[in-house]
């Protein structure tokens, strides 16, 4: 009981009553509470984790890119597959597999 009544003349005290009130409302209640606050950071984290994933793909296309301008073969190729693109004088056949 002794213990009971120590701790509750410690919270009693005003200054303390009005540290923990302040802190509650910090973490709990405010706008940008602990919670909101380890939402957004997960969001930052992620939004990161996109933009090094963007990077990379960038950094793939300049060598795609770099290759195409540099080999007229490959360029070709990819414009045959991809684009269905032909020559003048040339006749193409799809066939498709069932």
């Amino acid at each position: 009981m002794e213990k009971v009544k120590k701790i509750w003349g410690f919270i009693g005290n005003k200054y303390v009553l009005v540290a923990l009130i302040f802190a509650a409302v910090l973490l709990v209640i405010d706008e940008n509470n602990v919670f909101q606050q380890a939402k957004t950071y997960r969001e930052l984290t992620d939004i990161e984790d996109e933009i090094e994933m963007q990077r990379q793909h960038i950094e793939e296309q300049r060598d795609v890119l770099k290759h195409l301008s540099n080999d007229s073969v490959l360029l070709e190729k990819i414009a045959r597959e991809e684009y269905m693109m032909k020559r003048i004088n040339e006749d193409i056949y799809v066939i498709q597999e069932k």
